[in-house]
This record gives structure tokens, C-alpha cells and sequence, in this order.
């Protein structure tokens, strides 16, 4: 009611006399809210006057940019009215619409197109096209959390699993229903779960799959949403072999397609149909609906569709002894397969994968190295400006050299005592800098191990959290200190990773219930290099337990890394023999570092490394305790 009555205000607005900026602005609000029919030609009047002022040279710069603003979202508007029917139409307007969304900056426009065009590039079968589009929208919006980056990672999941590779769109379609549960987004929620479900029908687990479309029901809140739930819904219980409980769902979904004109989901209906008839042995109605969903497909020109279309005939021929016919369509369903799950393929979505974490890794180096450049040349000005007014107080104070010679001393001393503080921070920076380099080597092992098993579901995850492990060592590398509750997330972050190693590892961490996290200030990454080492030396070939407990000691934080492993002792002998033993220097950094904060802070921090089974017989196991000095956050 509140739309129909902003509608009716908008069309009063639009017959006053305006200029042409009012004018395309109430016609764009317009093309947005009015129904299916009627926005087209509100869309097309914005159209033309866009194109008519940007035909004038004496135009400015600033409404020339407001014009393709405009212009830009006319031409993605349109681009969705031909992207049911006639596609070729349809990325015509998306690349005219992407190509003015890039020259004005408009981001969300950009984003929308490349999704959009990478959706009719996955449907038509051409995956590396549609992954370099989908990677694209990823990298624009990197920061992002709403509805735009849930709509990427829908389609990059829905890529995977036309792809036949269904864990990895799993792991993508999970991480769009969990963004999309954050935001309480309920429209997105419901595609999520759709997909999910959808993904393990194909894994031919209807019963897990039945699971997320009996929670997508209640979240149906139009006609298209309950017709796409119980279709689904029939598909499983058709493999449940309750076919005329199938029939039923299949029959009212059909009915709302039908009323709504949707080719695409009137394909799939009629192919469920189809299906559902032949297994009855009704093969005249199963060879009627067959003939329907082919004429959809070719309509279309989605080689997915035709594929699954020729496959249905074939089997349908097959059944009615027609044997020319059958073996027609099950030539054409080959050629079509072949062509949808080529090697090549797959690798080109990786390797789109693998550019865009590449290039943002770069991004991040280069603004890294931008800052550090323009901060020196700023100290350097700084530096030449203090001797200048040095040297005029010199020339100037002359007669009082007694005087000046006590003051440049204090000076000196003070600036000698600043430099080697200033040293002693840059020290423990590229300490950490060093420690960085060290365990990306380890876990790249462990992803190329990963690929040298063909395990590509393990792969895939391991990269993408080690990718989000990265980000927080690059964060953590351009600072002193970090709350407690960033250390622990971090250690979280890097103990999961290592979990996916190792299967049989398991761990814990506590800190004590009266610690502050978000208020308490921490060096970071100390107690990572040696619960590395507990994993690599101590419990690397067994099933093993890791547990960190933190509590607080006067001003001091506490650390007690504890695992069941082989022993101290123990580990020494078995790296005594191998030739080439594991080096742990990132316990010998962050034993440097701590030495550093002793300098610093004038105190006694160690380290204590004991063997469990020299306290007691009945152990075995490494305990390393360690004390650091912490600030408060005064918020």
C-alpha cells in the first residue's frame, strides 16, 4: 500500500514542469518500484533523455557524470528485462552499462553487471568466463557485507557445483548463509538454503537435503518463493519413491510458472514431470512434458539446460523402443557434457582464484611500502629543518659556549636515548616480520600436500583460511600491541588450520573469566611459535591435545602452552637423528623478543620449558610457561 501511494506520488511529480536532472531522477525512482509492464517505459524514457544530453557538447563535467549515472543503471535495467529470453541482447546492454559504471566510478553498477554477465556465461557453459566476472565483483567488494557480496558468493558456489564440484560450493554457498544470517537478511537467507539443499539432492543426499527446504518453507513470503520450495520439496520425496505425493508439488508449482511467464523454472518443472511419469510408466505424458522442456532449453540457450533436456528424451525414446531417436539425443547429450566438464575449465576458475588473491596480496604490499616512503620523507624534512635552526642558534649563542656545550650534551643524550628506543621497536617489528615468512612456508607445504593428493575440497579450504590467517599477520606486523581477544582469535585462526593437517590434533583456550580481553594490550604472536612447535615436534605423528591457558599475575599476563605429546626429552633424540631436523626459529625470535621487553621494561621475564614425565612417570608431554608485560585500554 505505501508503494502503490510513493508510486501515485512520483507520477504526480512527474507531470510538473522540471528540468531534465528532476525529470530522469523521478523516472529512475520510478523504474525501480513500478510492477513487471509498466517500469520498461519509464526505464526507456530515462533512457532517451540521458542519451540526448550527452549528446551536447556544451555540456558540463558534472552533469555529464550525473547523466551517465543515470544512463548506466538505464542500460542495466534493460539488461535484466532480456535476461530470461534473449541473452545475447542482454549482455550487450550489461557491457554498455559496465563500461559507463567504470568511467563514473559506480561500483555497485559495476558489480551487478559482472555478476550478472558471469550468471548467463555460467549457464551457457563457459565457466572461465563467468569465474573471471564473479572474481571481479569479489575483489570490488572486498570490504563489503551485504546483499551484493552474498549474491557473488551464491553464484561462485552455484559455478562449483555446475562444475560437479559440490564441496567447494558448499563451503561458498555456507559462507553466503552465514553473512546473510548476520545481517538478518531473510530473502538471502532463503537462496542460501535453497542452494545448500539443492547441492546435496546432487550429492544424492535427499535427506540432509530436505532438511534446508523444510527450513527455507516458513521464509517463503511470495508466490515464486513457495513455488521453488515445493518443487524441491517434490524432488526429494520423488526419490523417496512417493511419486504421487511428488506430482502434487511438482502440479502447484507448475501452476504459479505458468501464471508468471518463467521459462527458465517452467524448464525444470516440466522436466521433474517428465521424470515423474516415466517412472509411472505413463510414457506418452513422460514424452509431452520431455518435448516441452527441450523447446524451453533451445528457447533459452542455456547449454546446461539442453544437456539435461537431450539426456530425458534419450532415456524417454529408449523406453518406448525408439532406437534412432534415442541414439540421436544421447549424441547430443555427449557433446554437450563434454564441453560442460572440460579439464580446461576447471582449471581456468582456479586460476581466476588464484589471480585475485595474488593481486590483492600485491595491493596490500604496495600501500604498505607507499606509507613507509612518504613517512621517512617526512622524518628526513623534519631532521634537515631541526639542524638549520640548530645551526642559527650556534651562530647566534656563540658567546655562550659554556652554556651551549651543556645544552647540546643533554640534547644528544636525550636524542641517543629516543634512536635506541626507536631501535629496539624496529628490532622487534622485523623479528615479526621474520616469523611471517616462516610459517607461510609450512602451510604452503601443506596445501601443495593437499594437491599432490588431488584432495582439491581440503585445498580449497585450507587457501581460504590461510588466506584470512595472512590478513590478520600482515595486520598484526604494523603494530606493538593487540588486545587479547585479537591474540586469541588469532591463535583460534591458526590452530583450525592446523586441525585440517591434522585430523586427530584437538585444543583449547582458556583465560581467566576476570581478564578484560577487549581492554588489555598484548606484544602479538608470542605464544604461536611454540604451540608450532608442540604440533611439529611433539605431537606430529599421534593423536594429540593442545592446551593455552592465560591468566594474570600483578603486571604481568601468564602463558602455559601444554601438550601430550612425545616429551621434551624425547623430542631432542628424534631431532638428533634426522638429517635434515625441523628448525624452530620462531621460538628463537620470540625468545629474542622476549629478552628485548626484559631490556625494556627492566624486568625478569623467562621461559620455562619442562618435561611432564620428569614430574611425573605416568605423563608425557611438554609444558612451556612464559610471562609478558601487558597494558590497560582506557576507553
Amino acid at each position: 500500500m505505501a508503494q502503490t501511494h510513493e508510486i501515485d506520488s512520483l507520477k504526480a511529480e512527474l507531470k510538473k514542469p522540471n528540468h531534465d536532472t528532476g525529470r530522469v531522477l523521478i523516472l529512475h525512482n520510478l523504474s525501480r518500484i513500478c510492477p513487471e509492464g509498466e517500469w520498461q517505459k519509464y526505464n526507456l524514457q530515462k533512457m532517451q533523455i540521458c542519451e540526448k544530453n550527452l549528446r551536447s557538447p556544451a555540456l558540463s563535467s558534472l552533469l555529464k557524470k550525473c547523466f551517465n549515472g543515470y544512463l548506466a543503471w538505464a542500460y542495466y535495467q534493460q539488461a535484466e528485462f532480456y535476461a530470461l529470453g534473449q541473452t545475447d541482447t542482454a549482455l550487450a546492454y550489461y557491457k554498455k552499462s559496465a563500461a559507463i559504471a567504470l568511467q563514473v566510478n559506480d561500483t555497485l553498477v559495476l558489480t551487478r553487471n559482472y555478476r550478472d554477465m558471469g550468471n548467463i556465461s555460467a549457464r551457457r557453459g563457459n565457466f572461465k568466463e563467468a569465474a573471471s566476472l564473479y572474481f571481479k565483483c569479489l575483489k570490488l567488494l572486498e570490504a563489503d557485507s551485504g546483499k551484493e557480496k552474498i549474491g557473488v558468493l551464491q553464484s561462485l558456489g552455484d559455478l562449483y557445483r555446475m562444475q560437479n564440484d559440490n564441496g567447494a560450493a558448499l563451503a561458498y554457498f555456507n559462507k553466503a548463509l552465514l553473512l546473510s544470517e548476520k545481517i538478518k537478511r531473510k530473502k538471502s537467507i532463503l537462496v542460501s538454503l535453497n542452494f545448500i539443499g539443492l547441492t546435496y539432492y546432487e550429492m544424492e543426499n535427499y535427506t540432509e537435503g530436505k532438511k534446508y527446504y523444510e527450513r527455507a518453507l516458513p521464509l517463503a513470503e511470495d508466490d515464486e518463493s513457495l513455488a521453488l520450495i515445493q518443487s524441491r520439496l517434490g524432488y526429494g520425496i520423488e526419490h523417496e519413491g512417493l511419486l504421487d505425493s511428488a506430482l502434487h508439488y511438482y502440479k502447484k508449482a507448475f501452476e504459479i510458472y505458468s501464471l508468471k511467464g518463467d521459462k527458465r523454472n517452467l524448464h525444470a518443472i516440466n522436466l521433474h514431470l517428465s521424470n515423474v511419469y516415466l517412472k509411472l510408466k505413463k510414457n506418452r505424458l513422460a514424452l509431452s512434458y520431455g518435448l516441452k522442456t527441450l523447446a524451453l532449453a533451445n528457447s533459452l540457450q542455456y547449454t546446461n539446460l539442453i544437456r539435461t533436456s537431450s539426456h530425458l528424451l534419450y532415456r524417454i525414446y529408449k523406453a518406448n523402443g525408439n532406437a534412432d531417436s534415442a541414439l540421436a539425443f544421447y549424441e547430443r547429450f555427449t557433446i554437450s557434457q563434454d564441453s560442460a566438464t572440460s579439464q580446461n575449465s576447471k582449471k581456468a576458475i582456479l586460476e581466476q582464484k588464484l589471480n585475485y588473491e595474488f593481486e590483492k596480496k600485491e595491493l596490500l604490499s604496495k600501500l604498505e611500502h607507499d606509507k613507509k616512503i612518504e613517512a621517512l620523507k617526512i622524518k628526513q624534512q623534519q631532521a634537515d629543518k631541526i639542524k638549520n635552526i640548530w645551526l642559527m642558534l650556534l651562530i647566534a649563542l656563540s658567546l655562550l659556549l659554556i652554556l651551549s656545550s651543556y645544552f647540546l650534551y643533554t640534547f644528544f643524550r636525550q636524542k641517543s636515548i629516543i634512536n635506541t628506543q626507536k631501535n629496539n621497536i624496529l628490532k622487534q617489528k622485523l623479528q615479526l616480520a621474520q616469523m611471517n615468512p616462516h610459517f607461510i612456508f609450512n602451510s604452503l607445504n601443506a596445501i601443495q600436500n593437499y594437491i599432490f593428493k588431488e584432495d582439491k575440497l581440503k585445498a580449497g579450504i585450507y587457501l581460504a583460511q590461510f588466506s584470512e590467517l595472512i590478513r590478520m599477520i600482515l595486520d598484526f606486523s604494523r603494530k606493538d600491541y593487540i588486545t587479547l581477544a585479537s591474540e586469541e582469535r588469532f591463535l583460534h585462526n591458526y590452530l583450525a588450520l592446523q586441525q585440517i593437517r591434522f585430523s586427530k590434533l584437538s585444543y583449547t583456550i582458556s583465560i581467566d573469566a576476570g581478564i578484560e580481553k577487549e581492554h588489555m594490550l598484548i606484544p602479538p604472536m608470542l605464544a604461536q611459535p611454540f604451540v608450532e612447535n608442540s604440533i611439529e615436534h611433539g605431537i606430529l605423528k599421534r593423536a594429540g591435545q593442545v592446551d593455552i591457558s592465560i591468566s594474570i599475575q600483578g603486571p604481568l599476563l601468564i602463558y602455559d602452552i601444554v601438550d601430550n605429546g612425545i616429551g621434551l626429552e624425547n623430542a631432542l633424540a628424534l631431532k638428533a637423528k634426522l638429517v635434515s631436523s625441523y628448525e624452530s626459529l620462531g621460538t628463537v625470535i620470540t625468545r629474542e623478543r622476549l629478552n628485548d621487553l626484559n631490556a625494556k621494561y627492566k624486568s625478569s621475564i623467562s621461559i620455562e620449558v619442562t618435561d611432564l614425565n620428569k614430574t611425573n612417570a605416568a605423563l608425557s608431554g611438554t609444558r612451556v610457561r612464559f610471562s609478558v608485560p601487558y597494558k590497560e585500554l582506557h576507553v
